[in-house]
Protein backbone atom coordinates (compact mmCIF):
# COMPACT_ATOMS: atom_id res chain seq x y z
CA UNK A 1 0.00 0.00 0.00
CA UNK A 2 1.26 3.45 -0.73
CA UNK A 3 0.30 6.79 0.64
CA UNK A 4 -0.62 9.49 -1.82
CA UNK A 5 -1.52 13.13 -1.76
CA UNK A 6 -4.56 14.26 -3.71
CA UNK A 7 -5.41 17.85 -4.49
CA UNK A 8 -9.02 18.96 -4.89
CA UNK A 9 -9.40 22.63 -5.75
CA UNK A 10 -7.72 24.56 -2.95
CA UNK A 11 -7.86 21.70 -0.43
CA UNK A 12 -5.37 18.87 -0.18
CA UNK A 13 -5.65 15.71 1.81
CA UNK A 14 -3.77 12.51 2.36
CA UNK A 15 -5.45 9.17 1.93
CA UNK A 16 -4.39 5.55 1.75
CA UNK A 17 -4.76 4.24 -1.78
CA UNK A 18 -3.96 1.39 -4.07
CA UNK A 19 -4.09 2.33 -7.73
CA UNK A 20 -6.41 5.14 -8.67
CA UNK A 21 -8.67 6.79 -6.16
CA UNK A 22 -12.12 8.28 -6.46
CA UNK A 23 -12.73 11.39 -4.41
CA UNK A 24 -15.44 13.47 -2.85
CA UNK A 25 -14.58 17.06 -3.71
CA UNK A 26 -13.14 19.09 -0.85
CA UNK A 27 -13.22 16.31 1.73
CA UNK A 28 -11.05 13.51 3.00
CA UNK A 29 -12.59 10.27 1.72
CA UNK A 30 -11.49 8.39 4.85
CA UNK A 31 -13.67 10.66 6.98
CA UNK A 32 -16.58 10.51 4.53
CA UNK A 33 -16.50 6.72 4.25
CA UNK A 34 -15.97 6.22 7.98
CA UNK A 35 -19.00 8.41 8.72
CA UNK A 36 -21.16 6.25 6.47
CA UNK A 37 -20.57 3.18 8.64
CA UNK A 38 -22.43 2.34 11.79
CA UNK A 39 -20.86 3.86 14.90
CA UNK A 40 -20.52 0.28 16.20
CA UNK A 41 -17.72 -0.33 13.67
CA UNK A 42 -16.13 3.10 13.05
CA UNK A 43 -13.59 2.86 15.88
CA UNK A 44 -12.40 -0.55 14.63
CA UNK A 45 -11.18 0.76 11.27
CA UNK A 46 -7.43 1.04 10.91
CA UNK A 47 -7.25 2.03 7.25
CA UNK A 48 -9.65 2.77 4.40
CA UNK A 49 -8.67 2.14 0.79
CA UNK A 50 -10.84 3.66 -1.88
CA UNK A 51 -10.23 1.50 -4.93
CA UNK A 52 -10.73 2.83 -8.43
CA UNK A 53 -14.39 3.62 -9.05
CA UNK A 54 -14.78 2.05 -12.49
CA UNK A 55 -17.81 -0.19 -11.93
CA UNK A 56 -15.52 -3.12 -11.02
CA UNK A 57 -14.79 -1.76 -7.56
CA UNK A 58 -16.15 -4.83 -5.73
CA UNK A 59 -13.86 -7.12 -7.71
CA UNK A 60 -11.03 -4.64 -7.15
CA UNK A 61 -11.46 -4.90 -3.36
CA UNK A 62 -11.39 -8.71 -3.50
CA UNK A 63 -8.34 -8.57 -5.80
CA UNK A 64 -6.52 -6.19 -3.46
CA UNK A 65 -7.18 -8.41 -0.43
CA UNK A 66 -6.82 -11.85 -2.03
CA UNK A 67 -4.28 -11.24 -4.81
CA UNK A 68 -2.43 -8.22 -3.43
CA UNK A 69 -3.30 -5.78 -6.22
CA UNK A 70 -6.62 -4.23 -7.21
CA UNK A 71 -5.61 -4.21 -10.89
CA UNK A 72 -6.17 -8.00 -10.91
CA UNK A 73 -9.96 -7.49 -10.73
CA UNK A 74 -10.51 -9.42 -13.96
CA UNK A 75 -8.54 -12.38 -12.55
CA UNK A 76 -10.99 -12.41 -9.61
CA UNK A 77 -13.88 -12.67 -12.06
CA UNK A 78 -12.18 -15.54 -13.89
CA UNK A 79 -11.35 -17.30 -10.59
CA UNK A 80 -14.97 -17.06 -9.47
CA UNK A 81 -16.30 -18.32 -12.83
CA UNK A 82 -13.89 -21.27 -12.64
CA UNK A 83 -14.95 -22.03 -9.05
CA UNK A 84 -18.66 -22.01 -9.88
CA UNK A 85 -18.13 -24.11 -13.02
CA UNK A 86 -15.97 -26.68 -11.20
CA UNK A 87 -18.23 -26.87 -8.15
CA UNK A 88 -21.66 -26.59 -9.75
CA UNK A 89 -23.04 -29.49 -7.69
CA UNK A 90 -22.34 -27.62 -4.43
CA UNK A 91 -24.52 -24.76 -5.56
CA UNK A 92 -27.46 -26.91 -6.61
CA UNK A 93 -27.40 -29.62 -3.95
CA UNK A 94 -25.65 -28.40 -0.80
CA UNK A 95 -26.51 -24.70 -1.00
CA UNK A 96 -29.80 -25.19 -2.89
CA UNK A 97 -29.17 -22.34 -5.30
CA UNK A 98 -31.38 -22.54 -8.37
CA UNK A 99 -29.99 -22.81 -11.88
CA UNK A 100 -31.26 -19.35 -12.91
CA UNK A 101 -29.35 -17.70 -10.05
CA UNK A 102 -26.18 -19.60 -10.96
CA UNK A 103 -26.52 -18.56 -14.62
CA UNK A 104 -27.18 -14.93 -13.62
CA UNK A 105 -24.07 -14.96 -11.41
CA UNK A 106 -21.93 -16.40 -14.21
CA UNK A 107 -23.26 -13.78 -16.62
CA UNK A 108 -22.55 -11.03 -14.07
CA UNK A 109 -18.96 -12.24 -13.73
CA UNK A 110 -18.32 -12.34 -17.45
CA UNK A 111 -17.33 -8.73 -18.08
CA UNK A 112 -13.86 -7.67 -19.16
CA UNK A 113 -14.49 -3.95 -19.61
CA UNK A 114 -13.46 -1.34 -17.10
CA UNK A 115 -16.81 0.41 -17.40
CA UNK A 116 -19.34 -2.25 -16.48
CA UNK A 117 -23.11 -1.77 -16.59
CA UNK A 118 -24.93 -2.20 -13.23
CA UNK A 119 -26.02 -5.75 -14.11
CA UNK A 120 -22.31 -6.69 -14.14
CA UNK A 121 -21.44 -5.16 -10.76
CA UNK A 122 -20.47 -7.39 -7.87
CA UNK A 123 -23.48 -8.62 -5.92
CA UNK A 124 -22.61 -9.93 -2.47
CA UNK A 125 -25.93 -11.75 -2.18
CA UNK A 126 -24.98 -14.13 -4.98
CA UNK A 127 -21.16 -14.02 -4.84
CA UNK A 128 -20.26 -14.24 -1.16
CA UNK A 129 -20.27 -18.07 -1.09
CA UNK A 130 -18.01 -18.17 -4.13
CA UNK A 131 -15.56 -15.62 -2.71
CA UNK A 132 -15.19 -17.34 0.68
CA UNK A 133 -14.92 -20.79 -0.91
CA UNK A 134 -12.54 -19.95 -3.75
CA UNK A 135 -10.15 -17.83 -1.66
CA UNK A 136 -10.73 -19.65 1.66
CA UNK A 137 -11.21 -16.35 3.48
CA UNK A 138 -13.38 -14.82 6.15
CA UNK A 139 -15.51 -12.17 4.47
CA UNK A 140 -16.78 -9.16 6.41
CA UNK A 141 -19.42 -7.23 4.46
CA UNK A 142 -20.23 -3.86 5.94
CA UNK A 143 -23.04 -1.50 4.97
CA UNK A 144 -24.05 1.86 6.42
CA UNK A 145 -26.85 0.05 8.25
CA UNK A 146 -25.20 -2.25 10.81
CA UNK A 147 -28.26 -4.53 10.68
CA UNK A 148 -27.29 -5.55 7.14
CA UNK A 149 -23.58 -6.06 7.84
CA UNK A 150 -22.50 -9.69 8.08
CA UNK A 151 -19.50 -11.99 8.43
CA UNK A 152 -19.20 -15.11 6.28
CA UNK A 153 -16.90 -17.99 7.22
CA UNK A 154 -15.31 -20.51 4.85
CA UNK A 155 -17.67 -23.46 4.59
CA UNK A 156 -15.50 -26.05 2.91
CA UNK A 157 -12.31 -26.09 4.97
CA UNK A 158 -11.15 -26.98 8.44
CA UNK A 159 -11.09 -24.08 10.90
CA UNK A 160 -8.17 -21.84 10.05
CA UNK A 161 -5.74 -20.90 12.86
CA UNK A 162 -5.68 -17.18 13.63
CA UNK A 163 -2.11 -16.77 12.41
CA UNK A 164 -3.00 -18.18 8.94
CA UNK A 165 -6.50 -16.78 8.56
CA UNK A 166 -7.05 -14.29 5.75
CA UNK A 167 -9.87 -11.81 5.92
CA UNK A 168 -11.53 -9.52 3.42
CA UNK A 169 -13.35 -6.48 4.76
CA UNK A 170 -15.50 -4.76 2.16
CA UNK A 171 -17.92 -1.87 2.51
CA UNK A 172 -20.85 -1.08 0.21
CA UNK A 173 -21.39 2.70 0.18
CA UNK A 174 -23.86 4.99 -1.54
CA UNK A 175 -25.53 2.01 -3.24
CA UNK A 176 -22.91 2.15 -5.97
CA UNK A 177 -19.37 1.66 -4.68
CA UNK A 178 -17.27 -0.79 -2.69
CA UNK A 179 -14.29 0.25 -0.59
CA UNK A 180 -11.64 -1.82 1.13
CA UNK A 181 -11.03 -1.49 4.86
CA UNK A 182 -8.46 -2.88 7.24
CA UNK A 183 -9.49 -3.38 10.83
CA UNK A 184 -7.55 -3.00 14.07
CA UNK A 185 -6.58 -6.27 15.81
CA UNK A 186 -9.34 -7.87 17.90
CA UNK A 187 -12.02 -5.78 16.24
CA UNK A 188 -15.77 -6.30 16.54
CA UNK A 189 -17.16 -8.22 13.61
CA UNK A 190 -20.61 -8.11 12.07
CA UNK A 191 -22.86 -11.07 12.96
CA UNK A 192 -22.14 -14.43 11.36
Amino acid sequence: MRSGSKSMGTKSFRSQSIGSTSTVEGTNNDDVFRSLLSAAYQHNINCIVDVQADDNCGFRVVAAHALGDETHWYQVQMDLIRWITNNHALYTTMWRIDRATIEETLARLNCDTSSAPPQKWMNMTTMRLTIISNYNVVLHCFTPNHRTSYTYLPLLSEPIPDDRRREIAIVWVNNCHFIQIFMHPNYSVPPI
